[in-house]
């Protein structure tokens, strides 16, 4: 696996199931040797943040705005980024229950107060939310979610 930007970036992540279940398709459909990237460029390289953007996450979102126009949704929101991708994942960490410290750990911050500040709007659900929302990402009564490692 290649370094991140800081000695936090290698660390193993809780990814949900419903995400855990696409990758696991993906890399069935791939057949990746062990320690390849999940989205490398066509030679096999790291994809750089502007290609991350262009090449991955627009055709992800162009997609998924179809599926959720013939379905009578709503749109994602623009402009998505992977950025905003983070804060949804801390946010679904947080809404579902997740001890702030295990969400600090996730995202690699090393000031607990920093995402208490930036994620605390998530922690106001009910049982009935926090419920629908599990269903909603795939996790089990008992599950909490599918641990990776990862470079992040």
């Amino acid at each position: 696996m290649r370094a991140g930007k800081t000695d936090a970036a290698r660390r193993t992540i809780d990814v949900l199931p419903v995400l855990h279940d696409e990758l696991a398709a993906l890399k069935a459909r791939r057949n990746p040797a062990p320690g390849d990237l999940v989205f490398p460029t066509s030679q096999g390289a790291p994809q750089n943040p502007s290609n991350i953007r262009q090449r991955v996450l627009a055709p992800a979102v162009k997609r998924a705005n179809e599926r959720l126009e013939a379905a009578g949704e709503a749109p994602l929101p623009q402009p998505l980024t992977p950025h905003k991708l983070r804060h949804t994942y801390a946010s679904l960490l947080v809404a579902l229950g997740t001890d702030p410290g295990a969400t600090m750990d996730q995202l690699g911050h090393t000031d607990p107060g920093f995402t208490l500040r930036v994620y605390r709007h998530g922690m106001r659900r009910d049982a009935a939310s926090r419920q629908a929302l599990s269903e909603l990402v795939g996790l089990a009564e008992d599950q909490v979610s599918v641990p990776v490692e990862a470079v992040v």
